[in-house]
């Protein structure tokens, strides 16, 4: 169990890396672009795969069970940085849900 939770991390941290984040010196944004991930005609599969989080998803869970083979120490340092990553992700969205409020949705004052 400690070795799914563990990988499982790693594997979100691994795809939100190259998904979202820029990286050191742009890398992971570079390898996007090179990708065509921002390209507005046709994608290249490529690109599609480096768009979406559950879709790196597959591929980084892979390496990230790779990595838990040959050394499992650098696996629980990128699922913490998952931990990490996730918390973020919660605390922003209950930020925004606390800024807009259950109630601020459009209303209807006409009566």
């Amino acid at each position: 169990m400690e070795q799914l939770l563990v990988v499982s991390l790693a594997a979100y941290r691994l795809a939100v890396l190259f998904v979202r984040d820029e990286g050191p010196i742009e890398i992971f944004q570079r390898l996007r672009r090179w990708a065509g991930v921002y390209r507005v005609d046709k994608r290249p599969e490529l690109a599609r795969l480096l768009s979406c989080v559950s879709c790196t998803g597959i591929w980084t869970s892979a390496l990230a069970w790779g990595i838990w083979q040959w050394e499992p120490a650098v696996d629980v340092i990128l699922a913490g940085a998952g931990m990490v990553t996730l918390i973020n992700e919660v605390v922003a969205r209950l930020r925004v849900r606390v800024q807009t409020g259950p109630f601020s949705g459009p209303t209807d004052e006409s009566g």
